[in-house]
């Protein structure tokens, strides 16, 4: 009959996931992107909607008390495509928050996704460089004030996509690799060519 540990072998052996620093994180969710297509075909102002997309999911979170930290964690992988899709070739550690900050919470990240959004509609890039770091900075807040850690935010959203496989087509589509067209295009070798 033997114990838990004997007859579930795989409950306890998995093999712990690297937690990785923020400048760690930055690099391989640009890799992740680009080998999705999503910095070569992406628009900022697609994943701006996107973020949005993530802030809804947070605040519904919240509001519903449950975990909302791989909430957190997808916003930093969408705020690096768009630095990406920016030009900011520093990412992240090229918007530095403004600094004169006396409000926190869930309605200061509310807002300066607003800025950003705006900023990138009227292609206002200094501006938006600013808002990013606010964005990031009132992340980094939040996630404190939660009991989180933004890093550990985004390690564990970067840990529940990095083996998800599509891709962005330069029409703007996002094809997952369950998708019949995934194969249509990796079948004409059409993959290496939308990545390029």
């Amino acid at each position: 009959m033997g114990n838990l540990r004997e007859n579930h072998p795989e409950l306890w052996d998995k093999p712990e996931e690297k937690s990785m620093n923020l400048l760690e994180l930055e690099e391989v969710t640009i890799k992740w992107s680009k080998d999705r297509g999503i910095i070569t075909n992406g628009k900022a102002t697609t994943q701006v909607i996107k973020l949005t997309s993530e802030f809804g999911e947070l605040c519904f979170n919240l509001h519903t008390g449950k975990d909302c930290s791989d909430d957190i964690g997808d916003m930093m992988v969408v705020i690096t495509n768009i630095t990406q899709l920016l030009g900011f070739t520093k990412g992240i550690s090229e918007c530095p928050p403004r600094g004169d900050e006396d409000q926190f919470g869930i309605l200061r990240v509310g807002d300066y996704l607003g800025r950003l959004a705006d900023n990138i509609i009227k292609n206002e890039k200094e501006e938006a460089r600013t808002n990013i770091g606010n964005l990031v900075f009132q992340l980094i807040d939040l996630s404190s004030k939660l009991g989180m850690d933004l890093e550990d935010c985004w390690n564990k959203a970067y840990n529940d996509i990095k083996d998800r496989k599509g891709f962005l087509t330069p029409e703007g589509n996002f094809i997952k690799e369950s998708d019949s067209a995934y194969n249509n295009y990796v079948d004409k070798n059409q993959l290496t060519m939308v990545l390029k």
